[in-house]
């Protein structure tokens, strides 16, 4: 497997790009699909899916696009459906762009999606909003948390359907019961790891560790 990433748009949002077998599947695309579509063709990739993390604008504003022009589906938690689809849920209308994306597929709690010879358990992790997910490559030692937690920070609760309490939850119960060496990659910021993270993230005050 290998990873690369683009960071796109106003929010610096982080775009991952995951290959195993000949075959690319996308986490978050943000404000930027021509800079994304030319990674994908500068790299020869083959899209099949795009993963959603959550429903906020700067993580999907380039998922129609592309899912048009690789003729892949938008996956993203079945709670998330209606902020994707709502430009005051999914903070679009505020930053003057008003967006409306999609959801071809919905993903539950503990599946596995089977995406390019990989196992992909969906964590659910509320608290950034209230249908956020996580995905883990447990194989590959790889978590794509989207907004839950960053490197020595953790994501913002003020926004609509947000809730501190759940993201000290989804931390706590779904990030740091991975084993330490698992490698987070965010939505914003560099790649960090578990170990390092319950080590020196801002959050372990406010934890039970």
């Amino acid at each position: 497997m290998t990873i690369s990433a683009k960071t796109v748009g106003i929010c610096g949002t982080n775009c991952y790009f995951v290959t195993n077998q000949d075959q690319t599947v996308i986490v978050d695309p943000g404000d930027g699909y021509e800079i994304l579509h030319q990674h994908v063709k500068e790299n020869d990739y083959h899209p099949v899916a795009i993963l959603l993390t959550h429903g906020h604008f700067d993580h999907m504003m380039s998922s129609l696009e592309l899912a048009k022009e690789y003729d892949i589906p938008i996956y993203a938690y079945e709670g998330e459906v209606a902020m994707v689809e709502d430009v005051e849920l999914n903070l679009s209308a505020q930053f003057g762009t008003p967006y409306v994306g999609r959801v071809d597929r919905v993903v539950k709690e503990g599946e596995i999606l089977h995406l390019a010879g990989l196992a992909w358990k969906v964590l659910f992790t509320p608290g950034h909003t209230s249908g956020s997910v996580s995905y883990y490559v447990e194989s590959e030692k790889a978590l794509f948390d989207g907004d839950l937690i960053f490197a020595r920070s953790v994501g913002r609760t003020d926004f609509p359907t947000g809730k501190e309490e759940d993201l000290l939850l989804s931390i706590q119960n779904q990030v740091f019961t991975l084993p330490e060496d698992v490698n987070i990659f965010s939505g914003h910021g560099p790649v960090t790891t578990v170990g390092m993270e319950k080590k020196l993230n801002m959050i372990n005050r406010y934890l039970s560790l």
